[in-house]
């Protein structure tokens, strides 16, 4: 042997002739099996050579597809053979097109990153992602990898560092005072009693080499034997020890004085995990910047139109409080004054201009803006906006601070309460229709004063003059009343339209530049804001105004009506038949002034009940049982939208179908708990 080929053998065992091998074999196992899917589909006979075991290695694939293509006729009935051909054929071709591209790749590539060097992909603060003004404290990825595996010095997130991490807002989320974490130093416990688990089998496997190697080495003659890769031995032996005994770590990566008991092997996971996630938030910025609007599709696409609000509830409400307030103030002597009142309890937020109370007095029609109603119950940050959403409590009744200080807003519900509970008010759309419902409380509390007065003026036990109903009827009112909130071309067609177009408009659809300074991690918040976009805006439908209590004559005749009855039917009626008793009976409520507004009340009450004139698509009588029901229980009116939303994202379509199910099924839920109580 020449010294060279010494040399060539210890530096590079057996890579030329390998290498030689494999592309000079014709590669012997493709070559084999493609001849196999051959003769299945009759291009090479079923005895054919080349399918047979002994002539593995002795045909390469140019000689198959050379055969293959001898024995192809092209006609109809031989489609298949045909088929099978070309796809064979085009997926070598497609082989050999990726190792060239793989090689110009290798051998530029700067040019094929853009201008972008290698290197920088793999950085964590590089020139890509320093455009948007990312470190890595705040990479979500990071922050989650120092949580789990507790090693300082190659995350550097906010957690290792012992610095305050921050949400896309800019508050304050995590503020870690110690690391590593008590469960972090049994977690590395754990992985050094593994590493030296592995040790030990290693040494076993190692001892059982050396005996080995030794006793043939005595017995051929030949150093390690004739059976070991001699030049492979040693570097594989020093490559065992370093993935395997446990290593130090520092500020710097490996080396120093804090332990942590993780192998090399172990190390490498780590340090793989970060390039691997610093390649993955350069590409997602890259894509980003290059993008700019949201890469998801047209903003109008991206948002489902569910189906309009059910504004009956509250309409109802407000006629029946309005015609309270009119009917307690004519029938009751001294009678006290009897307004709409926004109230809180207790007055815990010192809003301008309502710094020591906790109700808010409409009297005169002076209603406050939405938004400074939100900061009345919540406060205001320091921009001047709302804190967040709270329930607004709107009861029409009797102030009295002396007379009722237990009461909320120091307010005795007379004729009722009602309650919004907002959602999401951080979506443009869904505050847009929130402000529509509450604008839309205050118009109702307006417009149903002449119908409430025309109504009562028709009751013979009242002396009410209202000139308005000499113009009009009552009828007449009712149905204008009506047509305004639940009419065709309505009010809350009106503004439901304007909300989702509203949302579409200034909904923030785009990749914030807050969020890119998450890391890449923050991909899956953003393919997470079209649900939460359209998920708000069909929740919003379900926060509707909703009754809390009617007048209380209602209420007493109701409460009255359970303790004498098990099955109450009509629960507003003040006369009722007791089956106990055998006769009809009137409910005691102390005195004839409230046995005659509960009487007048009832009649109102029975006058909505009866005609039906709530009723919208979706929960007027469709005339088949099965629907109805379905509708009922399950809301699931929503499903008919998606003929209407053929051209919306599918994201956003099922999201709002969910949602609208979701809210229905909690909603019946608890109608059905409280009915069992």
């Amino acid at each position: 042997m020449k010294s060279g080929a010494v040399l060539r053998y210890m530096t590079l065992p057996g890579i030329y002739p390998r290498l030689k091998e494999l592309f000079t074999s014709g590669f012997a196992y493709s070559a084999f099996f493609m001849a196999s899917i051959y003769a299945n589909v009759g291009l090479l006979p079923r005895d054919h050579p080349y399918t047979s075991p002994e002539n593995f290695g002795r045909f390469g694939v140019r000689h198959v597809v050379g055969e293959a293509a001898r024995n192809l006729d092209f006609k109809w009935k031989n489609i298949d053979q045909i088929l099978i051909f070309f796809v064979i054929l085009m997926g070598i071709v497609l082989l050999l097109l990726q190792l060239a591209l793989g090689v110009m790749t290798l051998m530029n590539p700067p040019a094929m990153a853009q201008g972008v060097g290698f290197s920088t992909w793999f950085s964590a603060e590089s020139s890509i992602t320093q455009s948007v003004g990312y470190t890595p404290l705040n990479d979500l990825a990071f922050i989650i990898l120092d949580q789990v595996f507790g090693v300082r010095g190659i995350y550097e997130s906010c957690v290792s560092e012992l610095m305050p991490c921050t949400d896309t807002s800019g508050r304050e989320v995590i503020t870690s005072t110690m690391y590593p974490y008590p469960i972090h130093t049994a977690f590395h416990a754990l992985l050094g009693y593994y590493s030296q688990g592995m040790l030990f089998v290693g040494a076993i496997v190692i001892l059982y080499f050396i005996t080995t190697v030794v006793g043939e080495t005595a017995t051929s003659g030949t150093p390690f034997g004739q059976r070991f890769n001699k030049a492979w031995a040693i570097p594989r032996l020093i490559l065992f020890f370093a993935l395997l005994i446990p290593l130090p770590a520092s500020s710097n990566g490996i080396g120093g004085d804090e332990t942590y008991g993780l192998n090399g092997a172990q190390y490498i996971a780590l340090w793989s995990a970060k390039f691997g996630s610093n390649f993955a938030t350069n590409a997602w910025v890259r894509m980003n910047n290059q993008l700019g609007d949201s890469y998801l599709g047209d903003a109008k696409s991206l948002i489902a139109t569910p189906n309009n609000p059910e504004l009956g509830a509250f309409v109802k409400f407000m006629f029946m409080a309005r015609t309270c307030q009119i009917a307690e103030s004519h029938l009751r002597e001294d009678a006290p004054r009897i307004d709409l009142y926004i109230v809180r309890n207790p007055a815990l937020f010192g809003s301008p201009g309502y710094q020591e109370r906790n109700y808010i007095d409409t009297t005169n029609d002076d209603f406050p803006e939405y938004e400074d109603l939100l900061k009345f119950y919540t406060g205001e940050t320091a921009e001047g906006t709302p804190k967040g959403p709270a329930t607004i409590v709107l009861r029409v009744g009797e102030h009295n601070p002396d007379k009722y200080p237990a009461q909320m807003g120091n307010v005795y519900p007379t004729c009722g309460e009602i309650r919004m509970s907002p959602s999401d008010i951080y979506q443009p759309g869904v505050l847009m229709l929130q402000t529509f419902f509450f604008q839309g409380l205050m118009s109702a509390w307006i417009f149903s004063n002449e119908p409430a007065s025309c109504y009562l003026q028709s009751q013979s036990s009242l002396d009410i003059q209202n000139a308005a109903c000499d113009t009009q009827t009552f009828d007449e009112w009712m149905q204008e009343y009506l047509e305004v909130f639940l009419g065709p071309d309505s009010y809350g067609e009106a503004i439901f339209d304007l909300a989702v177009e509203h949302q579409i408009d200034e909904g923030n659809f785009g990749v914030p530049e807050e969020l890119l300074q998450k890391g890449w991690a923050g991909a899956a918040i953003m393919f997470n804001r079209i649900a939460q976009m359209n998920g708000a805006v069909t929740e919003a439908i379900f926060r509707v105004p909703r009754p809390h209590t009617y007048p209380a004559v209602m209420e007493a005749v109701y409460d009255e009506r359970l303790t004498n009855n098990e099955l109450v039917v009509d629960p507003y009626n003040p006369r009722y038949y007791d089956k106990d008793l055998g006769s009809a009976q009137v409910v005691n409520l102390g005195s004839s002034d409230d046995i005659k507004l509960a009487q007048i009340y009832h009649r109102a009450w029975t006058m909505w009940s009866t005609e039906n004139p709530l009723a919208t698509e979706q929960t007027r009588e469709s005339g088949n049982v099965l629907v109805n029901t379905i509708n009922t229980l399950l809301g699931s009116s929503g499903l008919f939208d998606m003929r209407q939303n053929y051209d919306v994202h599918p994201l956003a379509q099922l999201t709002s179908i969910g949602k609208g199910l979701m809210e229905a099924g909690i909603n019946n839920a608890l109608v059905a708990g409280a009915g069992v109580v």
